[in-house]
């Protein structure tokens, strides 16, 4: 697909978006993880490893720096893995928004 392929309304979204050339395949993982993770001090980030039948897998919660004494709602999000590029720690920005919305973390 050709970005001239695209709806004129997502030329806005995209046209900052850097070309990924995949012939140099460790140039492009680490330019994928090279850029600005935005926190604000109102995010709270904590990784941990949950552990269960001898597997373990790496978990990142991601939450409001104020906790209420209500219960509040969850987002949960699941990283399938990178394949090629990405990891759960490159997609930090995804869940941020659960911070402000006042959800309990990213689990």
């Amino acid at each position: 697909m050709r970005i001239d392929d695209l709806d004129p309304e997502l030329h806005a979204v995209v046209s900052d978006v850097p070309v990924v050339d995949f012939r140099d395949i460790t140039a492009a993982r680490a330019a994928a993880t090279s850029g600005p993770v935005r926190l604000s001090a109102d995010v709270v980030v904590t990784d941990s490893v949950a552990e269960a039948d001898g597997h373990s897998v790496g978990v990142r919660i991601t939450g409001p720096s104020r906790v209420s004494d209500r219960p509040m709602p969850i987002v949960v999000e699941m990283h399938g893995g990178g394949f090629a590029l990405g990891s759960a720690a490159s997609n930090c920005s995804c869940p941020l928004p659960s911070a402000p919305s006042r959800c309990t973390g990213n689990r």
